[in-house]
């Protein structure tokens, strides 16, 4: 069997970045300043929001047909409310510290059953599909790139807030 690299394999590529993401929650729970929970928040929310545009674009819509719709609708549902409370943090003042630790601890807690169940359910059956997991890694990475570059774009739930004035 190949070695699989995560800068080439989607589902390789996806592990690595709950990696990250877990790494960053860990941080938040052992920081010891409001200063140190709001950077670790901020760069925790950039990861997510790439996260989520790669999964929710590239990855479940080459999975709809072959996992089972099921599964899929479950991570949207589990996406959406991730995007509803990132986009909450994002309304916040920055000098909200309390407000902004509770909410991203909601967050995080989210995010935490997002990984348990993708990496658990989700990945291992994709896994056994008939798909080039390379080609879809590199669409995932190029993607990713495009959005470090240029950002991502703004979602439902960030317009609906900000059509609401909150």
């Amino acid at each position: 069997m190949a070695r699989i690299r995560p800068e080439t394999d989607a589902i390789a590529l996806l592990k690595d970045e709950h990696k990250k993401l877990k790494v960053l929650l860990d941080q938040f729970e052992t920081a010891e300043t409001q200063e140190e929970m709001g950077r670790i928040i901020d760069q925790a929310l950039d990861e997510l929001k790439i996260h989520g545009e790669i999964e929710e674009r590239l990855f479940y819509p080459a999975l709809r047909n072959i996992v089972g719709e099921q599964l899929l609708y479950e991570a949207d549902k589990v996406h959406h409310v991730m995007r509803m409370l990132i986009a909450e943090l994002d309304s916040l003042d920055k000098r909200d510290g309390s407000g902004r630790i509770a909410m991203f601890t909601a967050l995080a807690e989210i995010v935490k059953q997002h990984i348990t169940e993708g990496e658990g359910e989700l990945l291992p059956t994709a896994r056994r599909a008939d798909i080039d997991f390379s080609a879809l890694g590199a669409q995932l990475m190029e993607r990713r790139n495009e959005l470090l570059e240029s950002g991502v774009p703004e979602d439902t739930e960030h317009k609906i807030r900000k059509s609401m004035n909150v």
